[in-house]
């Protein structure tokens, strides 16, 4: 995926197929970061330290925007582009482009990284959520989660009834979690002249339809919204009656991460102090509710400002108003305003495509990635130590590469092929009680029939993820699948996978008889075995 503002061809801000280029960036900036460059390193710290938090920023904003768009295109009826699996890859990836070893996790985990992301999120998105409706609501104010098209709240705004202010002038105010002023009393309130909302509540202060009988009319002035997927503590995001209030909080976080980063950063035998400083101030603001230093708000503004643009189901006067809003807050100089970013979107798009039909473009790097394909094939699936070395060695800048063959394109198809139908047997078997009954038995046996024909260069957590699923299965025809990809697989797991198959008394004899026999054929095809293995089989013979 590639964000889609800068001139010429828009960067990339995620390699769906992992990379390992941000680890060489973040070991590099680690050595400057802590004086270890000596003194060049320190000049470089801080020359190089702002632009890279600005291009940092700017790269999470893409994220932010990209995860974004891709719920609300989640909601289309209709032809889609992304399959399933295509789509969970897609949001995956990108929700682990900021952690460190992100890019090298195997697609296998997946799955397991989304589902357990999705709990996090929805827990902290939960709780910070009753949190600001409990203190909105004992504050006097009122209510609303700002709803996505998928139901889904990110963020919330603070209303007040314009009637309450004249009764409430001399209520006092608790303002925690809120970081906003009072909003009895306020005469730029009582004489509000930007946007209001007129709606309906019953007796029980439930909003319903206009003229609905028996029910009574009042004016909401909104005073604050907030973004929910930070944990503990809700975000200030738009201050309507003080602009600079969420940029001051942004401003003050930024400026104490640049000192604690770029001027005070740890150096040789140093940085305790700091850190544990650091600490105290968080855990102290934290348990007073108060915003200042949160993780940045720019992906809260940047989901927002998206759902601003491509969400018609809210008001759009009050969409407007917020979007204005929210432009005024940005600190980063590389943000634009959201008719800016549109009209750039549009121009980089047809970069994006002219680059695609380029030779010299799209065709030349899927050239680059078939060749970095037919390497790893040539070495069966994985890079020779003494290659990852030199490549560590030199921050990523050493590549090394084999020349293209026929065979090796055809062996690195094979590869890719086998890839995709491990990472369903793994997936199959982490998530699968039964798997006849709770998953889908005809692509699991679609893959483990070519894991059977084809899978000798499967890897070894394959072959435990199959043990799994034969232990696990009644079902004869799944069971046959899983010897035969066992015998066939050329490595000491699968083969103590049988192994463990014939020793086991619970299995019935037919079982063992025919893991024995596959044991055999191993053995006298002389393919990778432990010493236990060969032991057992010239027992058996």
């Amino acid at each position: 995926m590639a964000l889609l503002r800068m001139a010429h061809v828009p960067p990339p801000i995620v390699d769906i197929n992992g990379s390992s280029g941000q680890i060489w960036d973040a070991i590099l900036w680690q050595i400057i970061r802590r004086g270890y460059a000596g003194p060049v390193g320190n000049r470089l710290k801080m020359y190089w330290g702002p632009i890279r938090q600005n291009t940092a920023e700017y790269k999470r904003t893409g994220i932010a925007e990209a995860l974004t768009i891709l719920s609300l295109y989640e909601q289309v009826q209709g032809e889609r582009v992304f399959t399933d699996q295509e789509m969970l890859d897609i949001k995956t990836r990108l929700g682990l482009t900021e952690k460190p070893f992100g890019g090298q996790m195997q697609r296998e985990n997946y799955l397991r990284a989304n589902d357990r992301g999705l709990v996090e999120a929805n827990a902290n998105r939960g709780q910070t959520r009753e949190l600001l409706r409990r203190f909105t609501e004992a504050q006097g104010l009122y209510f609303e989660p700002l709803e996505m098209a998928d139901g889904k709240a990110k963020h919330a705004i603070a209303w007040v009834f314009k009637e309450d202010l004249e009764a409430n002038k001399g209520r006092a105010w608790e303002g925690r979690f809120l970081n906003i002023k009072s909003p009895w009393g306020d005469k730029r309130l009582l004489d509000w002249k930007g946007y209001s909302e007129v709606r309906w509540f019953d007796a029980e202060s439930r909003e319903v339809e206009p003229n609905t009988p028996g029910a009574v009319s009042k004016t909401l002035i909104p005073l604050a919204v907030y973004g929910l997927d930070h944990p503990k503590i809700p975000i200030i995001l738009v201050d309507f009656r003080d602009t600079g209030n969420p940029k001051k909080r942004e401003m003050t976080t930024r400026a104490f991460g640049d000192v604690m980063g770029n001027v005070l950063s740890f150096t040789q035998g140093g940085g305790v102090a700091l850190t544990l400083g650091k600490l105290v101030y968080g855990f102290v603001l934290g348990r007073r509710g108060t915003d200042m230093n949160q993780p940045s708000r720019l992906r809260s503004y940047s989901q927002l400002k998206m759902i601003l643009a491509m969400d018609e189901s809210l008001n759009e006067e009050l969409r407007k108003e917020i979007a204005k809003r929210v432009e005024k807050t940005s600190i980063n100089p590389l943000e634009n305003d959201l008719e800016a970013e549109l009209r750039l979107a549009r121009g980089q798009y047809r970069n994006l495509v002219e680059y695609a039909k380029s030779p010299d473009g799209l065709r030349l790097k899927l050239e680059k990635d078939r060749i970095e394909e037919m390497t790893l094939a040539a070495h069966g699936g994985k890079m020779p130590l003494k290659h990852t070395i030199a490549q560590l060695m030199t921050f990523g800048l050493y590549k090394y590469r084999v020349k293209a063959t026929p065979e090796l394109a055809a062996k690195a198809d094979l590869l890719r092929q086998l890839g995709y139908h491990e990472r369903k047997i793994r997936e199959t078997a982490y998530y699968s009680v039964r798997p006849e009954v709770d998953s889908n038995v005809a692509v699991l046996m679609s893959s483990l029939n070519f894991v059977a024909q084809k899978g000798s260069l499967a890897g070894g957590k394959t072959a435990k993820a199959i043990g799994k699923l034969f232990a696990g299965s009644l079902d004869d025809e799944i069971r046959t699948a899983c010897l035969a990809g066992l015998y066939k697989m050329n490595n000491t797991a699968a083969k103590n996978e049988l192994l463990a198959i014939q020793r086991d008394q619970r299995n019935e004899v037919r079982w063992r008889d025919a893991a024995s026999d596959y044991l055999k054929r191993a053995h006298a095809e002389k393919q990778n075995t432990s010493k236990r293995n060969s032991s057992l089989v010239t027992e058996l013979q």
